[in-house]
């Protein structure tokens, strides 16, 4: 908790000093900030009839922008029902304020960013940023492939022209000491570049830890790209080289992705595919994952869908899952409520739990 609390008073207090160094500059700021509780309400086993609290969470982001000086921090906290890990033979359960990095008070995101030139699209400086180019990226899971990112907590952009990004920095823990195993050890380098091209395209590159490649094979690569062929028909394909946290609990040592969405009428449609490979060098459970969304509008504050995901083990059946969730969205101004029922099946075992979110954001 210490920790967490340095990291966000650190953020608080550099945004503080670059806002006054470049306080004539920045008047044209703005801020964004959201709230999220969330809850699967009971989790309902229907092979051992049994049920449980399926945990609530709340998230909160915030961000801080101008022209000159970008800062923003998410956390989340999450109350969730556990079993005693440390006697599976006990009965009872218990509630959990924290169970590590999973559950209880989690500082999920911070940065801050800032460009000190007159020009000031030309060259940024930013700290825990994250810089991921588009082909990373999957529509219905909502994440990006780690290798995605060529971003660092220390990292340093330039954008010589329009629609270019080159990006080199490194990780700051990295600089007192990368594993302690390993002897011959180095700072973690990172460094990417991104095209985007108007509309139409673009194309990404990063390099994470490639100095340490040698000593210890951490060195990863990723490498994607993003198309629209029309205004309401855009895909993307990706490439992820020794990738330790993969995408959509798929994990290996080549990992590609396609992301697909397209609009027709009123309904809004999402496809996702991630495969992992070689089969032999496969560190998830399953090494194909796909997905896919239909969403409908059913007015301006209503809209309606059905999203389908699926996880195959190629080698075991019996491990296959598979996750229906029918849902429904409904805005009222800043707020934002939806409702929906989640039917998982993994092997013969069917989970069913009732998800259900309350947003309010300004």
């Amino acid at each position: 908790m210490k920790k967490i609390t340095k990291s966000i008073l650190a953020v608080i207090a550099a945004a503080s000093v670059a806002a006054l160094a470049f306080g004539e500059e920045t008047a044209d700021h703005h801020g964004k900030f959201y709230n999220k509780i969330s809850s699967g309400i009971v989790n309902i086993h229907t092979d051992s009839g049994e049920t449980e609290f399926a945990g609530i969470k709340d998230k909160a982001s915030i961000d801080v922008l101008s022209g000159r000086v970008d800062a923003g921090i998410t956390a989340s906290f999450t109350l969730k029902q556990l079993t005693d890990a440390t006697d599976p033979s006990n009965p009872y359960n218990y509630f959990s304020l924290g169970n590590g990095n999973v559950d209880g008070f989690k500082l999920e995101d911070w940065y801050l960013e800032f460009r000190p030139l007159k020009n000031p699209n030309f060259f940024t400086i930013g700290f825990h940023d994250a810089i991921y180019f588009a082909g990373s990226y999957l529509p219905i899971a909502g994440a990006n492939y780690a290798n995605g990112n060529f971003g660092s907590d220390v990292v340093f952009v330039l954008r010589p022209i329009q629609g270019i990004r080159i990006a080199a920095g490194f990780d700051l823990t990295s600089l007192f000491g990368y594993k302690q195993d390993v002897v011959n050890q180095y700072p973690v380098l990172n460094f990417g570049a991104d095209w985007t091209y108007g509309d139409l395209f673009s194309v990404g590159l990063a390099v994470r830890n490639p100095i340490n490649a040698s000593g210890t094979n951490d060195m990863g690569v990723g490498i994607g790209a993003t198309f629209n062929a029309t205004k309401d028909l855009a895909f993307s394909v990706g490439y992820s080289f020794n990738d330790a946290d993969g995408i959509a609990d798929i994990k290996g040592e080549n990992l590609l992705t396609v992301g697909a969405t397209a609009n027709v009428a009123i309904v809004a449609l999402s496809a996702d595919f991630a495969a992992a490979l070689p089969a032999e060098k496969v560190t998830s459970d399953r090494e194909v994952y796909f997905a896919f969304d239909a969403d409908a509008t059913i007015n301006e504050k209503v809209d309606a869908g059905l999203t389908f995901c699926a996880w195959i083990d190629t080698d075991n059946d019996s491990t296959n899952q598979f996750e229906i969730t029918p849902y429904a969205n409904f805005g009222l101004k800043n707020h934002k409520f939806g409702v929906a029922v989640d039917f998982n099946v993994e092997g013969e075992a069917l989970t069913i739990s009732f998800p259900v979110y309350w947003k309010v954001s300004f």
